[in-house]
């Protein structure tokens, strides 16, 4: 790697010999840029001590004047403007007891160390002495610490856990007896992230869904290929790596959209439904001091293919791709699992289908907080990744937010005692009333006596007349401290059609109220 002016050949008789310590960092990054690697590139990658230079230097000496029989001229030129700090560990034979689990002598840890070429010297409030001059170790006393500096050819050695694994090496894994702890148990500390985190792959599991993990690294394209075409870009600055192994995975991601579109692509060409979820961080720059980017939890949603697979189970359920509703569906289970009343309001979205995307809203008020975002896939960005013509559910819900919003407590009530009375209600409202509105309604109006509220069917037709629909409710009355009678039910049954009245301009389809008589009629 040299040119032909510094080669040695049989004419050379004057020979300058150089010996450099080089940066090992520096080193590593300049072979990788330039793909040039020779072996002593190989060897200062890996870190080798400075103070090895004038000890190269000398025995490189000693074979040329060996071997050649040249003569060495006398004197050495040094230039080592900083040199290495000498490091030293103070090493408390109890710790070391204590860590492998077994009574090592001091002496024994000294003349371990000392062999490797450690320089131990015992350290209390009586005296110093030096290990590396006794000839009989054996015969000291147990003392307070040991001071140990390591040999300069030891770049790994930083803290008293080096010298445990020294000791414990050359003294024998094979001789640590094999016990029960007997140690005592650290404090508990309660990992409130990681709890919910473990909640939320349970309950999605349970629903059907596989954990997938994608890569962390990516690019700003492949980013901006999850947005529709004219729509604002993510503007973000995106953390960038100095040194990436693979040019197209060189930023942090900002979301984990693009990772799972990728991984439905791939699975979608195998298998005719998907249902997966990934839980992992973004990474966004921070307005602190310390360097570090906000590393933000994050859980994606995604979903495709026939809403029912095949087979004896399913053969009178409808195999129709799952939907928007699907997705909704799944995001209800997985909230109901982890105890949380949410609320959806309707959103425009650059990643999401016009009029199939929602929010998710908890809390109410001042205190409303957005927990996420899901809906079908824009057209334009699942034909930019390659997927099939068929709905792509995707969600993106922040973990944060969720867990800030669930809490640490929550409330349990007694199983009631009483039994439940139940009725269908159907109101015709305008197309343009929010089924949360009419929930919202029922709920005020009901009161305390109003325990469970369910749509089961939305209708449009001529039979509700243009621009209007049904909206049709499953209705659960229960009292915590009786049994609710007929005109009980037909109170609160008047109360909660009075307020639909007034403040949504609803009517009542007569035919879709099924009273509590009736329903005894019925199951009698």
């Amino acid at each position: 790697m040299g040119g032909a002016a510094s080669e040695v050949n049989d004419t050379t008789k004057n020979v300058l010999l150089e010996v450099a310590a080089w940066n090992n960092i520096s080193i590593r990054r300049t072979a990788r840029h330039h793909d040039l690697n020779s072996e002593a590139s190989y060897r200062f990658a890996r870190n080798l001590h400075w103070e090895q230079a004038m000890l190269a230097q000398k025995r490189a000496l000693y074979l040329l004047q060996q071997l050649t029989g040249g003569t060495v001229t006398q004197g050495i030129i040094d230039i080592y403007p900083t040199p290495a700090n000498v490091v030293t560990v103070d090493l408390d034979p109890t710790y070391v007891n204590r860590t492998v689990g077994m009574e090592i002598p001091v002496d024994e840890m000294v003349r371990i160390l000392t062999r490797l070429e450690f320089a131990v010297e015992t350290r209390n409030v009586v005296e110093t002495r030096n290990f590396a001059s006794l000839q009989h170790p054996a015969s000291l006393q147990h003392p307070a610490s040991l001071h140990v500096t390591a040999p300069n050819h030891r770049t790994d050695i930083e803290g008293p856990h080096d010298l445990v694994e020294e000791i414990g090496r050359i003294y024998g894994y094979d001789r640590l007896p094999v016990t029960l702890m007997k140690d005592e148990m650290p404090a508990a500390h309660d990992n409130s992230a990681l709890t919910l985190e473990e909640r939320v792959k349970d309950v999605l599991v349970t629903l059907g869904l596989s954990e997938f993990i994608s890569y962390r690294m990516t690019t700003p394209q492949t980013e901006a290929r999850t947005f529709a075409p004219n729509t604002p870009p993510d503007d973000r600055a995106y953390v960038t790596l100095l040194n990436p192994i693979n040019p197209e995975r060189h930023s942090l991601r900002h979301s984990l959209v693009a990772g799972a579109l990728e991984t439905l692509s791939t699975n979608l060409r195998h298998h005719n439904e998907v249902r997966m979820f990934e839980i992992g961080s973004v990474y966004l720059p921070s307005e602190k001091n310390d360097g570090l980017p906000d590393e933000l939890p994050r859980l994606t949603l995604a979903l495709s293919g026939a809403r029912n697979s095949n087979s004896w189970a399913t053969v009178n359920k409808t195999h129709g791709a799952m939907d928007f509703f699907d997705l909704k569906g799944v995001i209800e289970a997985l909230f109901d699992g982890l105890k949380l009343d949410v609320g959806y309001e309707s959103i425009t979205h650059p990643i999401y289908f016009p009029g199939r995307s929602a929010a998710i809203i908890g809390g109410s008020g001042k205190n409303a907080q957005q927990l996420g975002v899901f809906g079908e896939l824009h057209p334009k960005v699942r034909e930019g990744w390659g997927l099939p013509d068929q709905p792509v559910l995707i969600a993106d819900l922040d973990l944060a937010a969720i867990q800030v919003a669930v809490g640490k407590q929550r409330l349990v009530q007694d199983v009631p005692r009483f039994p439940p009375v139940q009725e269908d209600l159907a109101v015709i409202v305008d197309d343009a009333v929010k089924a949360a509105d009419i929930e919202s309604a029922l709920r005020r109006a009901g009161g305390n006596l109003l325990s469970k509220v369910e749509l089961f069917d939305v209708y449009r037709g001529e039979q509700v007349g243009a621009g209007k629909k049904s909206m049709a409710y499953s209705l659960t009355y229960q009292a915590e401290d009786r049994t609710l009678g007929d005109k009980d039910v037909e109170k609160q049954r008047n109360k909660i059609v009075r307020s639909l009245e007034v403040q949504l301009g609803a009517t009542i389809r007569k035919s879709g109220i099924i009273t509590a008589e009736a329903q005894r009629a019925q199951s009698s």
